[in-house]
């Protein structure tokens, strides 16, 4: 094993310590969790218990380095609200500290002519802002007010609801479980849009990205009541938050950037955790009931679009038990490690949790733990920025190396799926797994090469089946061209983009053609400019 003084200094500590044990076994897991629990030693684990407490000291310290950062300039504005966002932490409940840090937050919104939310932060401030100080204020809130009242800022509004009313999951020969389109959908359309269900926000984004929902709001974010590490883009999410997950990682959270420091991939095994509080806190409502509905059939979590999200846990572990079984014992030793080492750490030595679970408890809670950290590819999402999350709907839609849709982000974790071919009513939903991947860019073998080795299937789509050639090996349609170039001149953005999804799916039965890539990208460009967050 690798001595305690040298994974303090890994780049990946608990993944380390995992590997290291896995090796000290000759690649040989353990029967049960239980015997690497025997063997499991707390010196083993370099990082002694530490919290994060609110400290007015360090919150001056904190905001008088965002006010020097404010000085520089409008190039600084966004590191300067970062900063003032850790002062903002930082400062304990109802002290002064905390009014004058939103006081302060204001002035950048007021700069960066965000007027909504320097209203905001003022009426944050107001409660706990020196009187002496207080007019000064105010008066910056009247301006604001007034701005409001000329239409110099409309308030962007985030869209929190999942639109699936156009598509159903259906089970599908030789896929399993698929998306398929209702009715018949054109180029361009919309046919789903999804929100996270649960995420974590990667480290260094903990001050700009709500921890609930992923959102970007960073001129109006809110901090928790007790720990300095994480903030809300609202009193809703804040609530949500702690109602969910957060009453047990409150007190831990230093913990947990010990357990899941390392490059964003580590991301994964955070999500997990956060998704087995969903577990221990439904455990907690109810032991009984929650037992006897974790030892039934969970084949009725199978389709998420059936649950709600208060259950969306329930169908992130029935994904894992779908799965057959692997073979990997290198990787189902380290996975046992890392859930001993996860379990006693943030679970036993964590005092908002460790007196609510009974003694019978533990080897049944360990085991969902394994199972969630083990099959965490199976349901983990990060291709929005920043957050790394589950998208249950999406997770449904299979692959194709020619895709008849592709998938976007918008406001940063709203996911969009965009119909890149017509589609008719009743056609699976299909996207390409592997990014730049397609049979564009990519010959055949390499594709199913690299998708057996990352997903574990041979890809029989039609792109294999008929072998398409890569967009390069394709001779140019003159035709094509030139009338693709007539549109793309087109001096009316709306006209243009109506006409770039007429061309694509006037032309599609000569698919694949270098034009209809062409055109497609310019459509997808034109479709996502208009755009705003939501």
């Amino acid at each position: 094993m690798i001595r305690p003084d040298i994974v303090k200094q890994l780049a990946c500590p608990a993944v380390g310590l995992s590997t290291s044990w896995i090796i000290a076994q000759k690649g040989k897991p353990a029967t049960h969790l239980s015997e690497v629990d025997g063997q499991f030693r707390r010196e083993m684990w370099p990082f002694e218990k530490s919290v994060c407490p609110k400290d007015p000291t360090r919150a001056k310290e904190l905001r008088q380095k965002a006010n020097e950062t404010y000085r520089k300039g409008m190039d600084h504005m966004g590191a300067a609200l970062s900063e003032y966002n850790m002062a903002i932490c930082a400062a304990p409940e109802g002290s002064e500290e905390l009014g004058l840090a939103y006081a302060n937050r204001s002035a950048v919104c007021f700069q960066q002519k965000k007027y909504h939310a320097c209203v905001k932060n003022i009426e944050l401030a107001q409660m706990n802002y020196p009187k002496d100080k207080l007019e000064k204020l105010l008066e910056r809130k009247e301006k604001c007010v007034k701005l409001l009242e000329d239409g110099q800022e409309v308030e962007e509004e985030l869209d929190d609801k999942n639109a699936l009313d156009k598509v159903e999951v259906r089970e599908i020969a030789n896929y399993g479980q698929g998306v398929v389109l209702r009715e018949n959908g054109n180029v361009g359309d919309i046919l789903f849009q999804e929100n996270p269900s649960i995420l974590v926000v990667e480290q260094g984004f903990n001050f700009k990205t709500c921890d609930r929902c992923g959102c970007n709001k960073t001129q109006a974010m809110i901090p928790c009541s007790s720990c300095t590490e994480v903030m809300y883009c609202s009193e809703l999410c804040k609530n949500e938050a702690f109602s969910m997950y957060h009453k047990f990682e409150c007190e831990i959270v230093q913990d947990l950037q010990y357990l899941f420091r390392g490059p964003r991939p580590v991301d994964m095994f955070r999500l997990a955790f956060r998704v087995f509080l969903r577990f221990a806190s439904e455990l907690f409502q109810n032991r009984d009931k929650f037992w006897q509905r974790y030892q039934n059939d969970l084949k009725g979590f199978r389709n998420p679009q059936l649950i709600n999200n208060a259950d969306i846990h329930w169908h992130v572990l029935c994904v894992g038990q779908q799965q057959k079984k692997s073979g990997d014992n290198n990787g189902i030793g380290m996975t046992q490690f890392l859930t001993v080492l996860i379990y006693k750490v943030a679970i036993e030595e964590n005092n908002s949790i460790a007196s609510l679970i009974n003694q019978q408890d533990h080897d049944r809670l360990r085991d969902i733990l394994y199972g969630l950290l083990f099959r965490v590819k199976e349901y983990c999402d990060q291709g929005a920025p920043q957050i790394t999350s589950v998208y249950p709907m999406l997770r449904m839609v299979n692959h194709s190396c020619a895709p008849n849709a592709e998938r976007v982000f918008i406001g940063g974790r709203c996911s969009l799926l965009l119909a890149k071919r017509p589609i008719d009513g009743g056609e699976q939903v299909l996207v390409c797994y592997l990014p730049g991947g397609s049979t564009d860019t990519t010959a055949r073998d390499e594709r199913r090469k690299q998708l057996q080795a990352e997903f574990d299937f041979e890809c029989e789509c039609l792109g294999c089946t008929l072998d398409y050639p890569k967009l390069d090996d394709l001779e140019e349609n003159r035709e094509l061209a030139g009338e693709l170039e007539t549109i793309d001149q087109q001096p009316n953005a709306e006209e243009r983009l109506d006409l770039l999804k007429g061309f694509l799916q006037l032309y599609d039965d000569l698919y694949p053609q270098r034009e209809l890539a062409k055109g497609w990208k310019l459509c997808l460009e034109a479709l996502l400019k208009p755009m705003s967050s939501c």
